[in-house]
Parts: structure tokens; sequence; C-alpha cells
């Protein structure tokens, strides 16, 4: 018959009881996550939280705005996705024919109409 057996050590805790993140939360291990439930696959080379690219799969660029990872680190900053953010996006990176991200969204839908954006509440 055959068979294995594989033991994995899991991290902490992403969400608390009420499906918000953990204040406690590394942006590497919440890229890793996002990463993996919208494409399936591994993240490809861990995040250094320097930039919100976190990865690209099938011509799909995928981003995270959490922890101010653009520099803003007030407590809500560095999460929202306004039409300047979306701007230095594309700047900065290659994204490809779409883009996914997560984070809140304050960008006109005729401006962002190529943006995949999820918002976690």
């Amino acid at each position: 018959m055959g068979g294995g057996f594989r033991y994995c050590k899991l991290g902490e805790l992403l969400f608390d009881e009420s499906g918000m993140i953990r204040p406690d939360v590394k942006f590497s291990d919440l890229a890793a996550h996002v990463f993996f439930t919208e494409t399936g696959e591994p993240i490809p080379k861990r995040a250094t939280g320097k930039t919100p690219f976190i990865g690209e799969c099938d011509g799909t660029a995928y981003y995270l705005l959490f922890n101010g990872i653009l520099g803003d680190k007030r407590p809500n900053g560095g999460n929202v996705l306004t039409g300047r953010v979306l701007e230095l996006i594309c700047e900065t990176t290659s994204p490809g024919p779409s883009l996914k991200g997560m984070g809140d969204k304050k960008v006109a839908s005729s401006t962002a109409k190529a943006v995949d954006w999820a918002q976690h509440d």
C-alpha cells in the first residue's frame, strides 16, 4: 500500500478569534499566507517587507499593503491603495498584465479598473 507521514511546524496565528489580523503579525508571514491563499502556490521568495510586491504567478503580480510598508507608520498607514500608491506600484515594478493586492482601497473605480484589490476589514 505504501504511505507517508510528514510533520509540519506551524507558525503563529495570523488572525484573532474575530478574524482581524493580529497586531504582532510580521509582513513576511502575512505575505506568504496571502500569496498561497490567492494562488494555491507557496510564495516563490520570502517577502522582505521593503516593497509591497510579494510575488508573481501566471502573469499576475501580487501586492500587500500592510503595516506601513510604504513608510507611513501611523496605525492604519501604508494600508490604503490610493491613486498615488497605485502610480508608485506601477512605476517601481513590472506588474505584468494584471495585478492583485490586499489592503484598503481609496481609488476611483475608473483608475483601478485593471486592479483586483481585496479589502480586509
